[in-house]
């Protein structure tokens, strides 16, 4: 299913900006195989979660900046998004319970989950095989895309 041909094991990535500034970004081997695309996604999405849940406290905690914003999450994966807002209402049995943190996080609103069009999926650079031109552009837009 993922895109480690040896281990079948997908990978994911992320970038955490505050407000123009990228602060944080990361990108691994997912450290399970995933059954399905969605789930692959989803697992990124919690990591990403647990990282800007985890970068807003710092700055909170600091008074930093004057930060009492919650983060924006996006992702280009409509089905995991949906997931993410509806395991509330699934029972704990869920084979994905082991990520009921960020279902709490997202129910008490300490972040905003969004839908982003693939095009605009900075991310896809830690995940996916791009031509030049391709790379080129996202690496643009880590630093463009936020000054609007």
């Amino acid at each position: 299913m993922g895109k480690d041909l040896d281990t079948c094991r997908s990978f994911g990535g992320y970038i955490l900006y505050v407000g123009n500034s990228v602060v944080c970004w990361g990108c691994n081997k997912q450290s399970s195989v995933a059954t399905s695309v969605m789930e692959a996604e989803y697992v990124t999405l919690v990591n990403a979660v647990r990282e800007g849940y985890w970068i807003a406290s710092i700055f909170q905690n600091i008074c930093l900046c004057g930060y009492e914003n919650f983060p924006d999450i996006y992702s280009d994966s409509l089905s995991s998004i949906q997931f993410m807002k509806t395991m509330s209402k699934m029972s704990k049995q869920n084979t994905l319970k082991l990520n009921t943190v960020c279902k709490e996080y997202f129910e008490k609103g300490y972040f905003h989950l969004k839908k982003i069009a693939t095009d605009w999926n900075i991310s896809d650079m830690f995940t996916k095989w791009l031509n030049a031109t391709r790379l080129k552009d996202l690496c643009k837009a880590i630093f463009d895309l936020r000054t609007e």
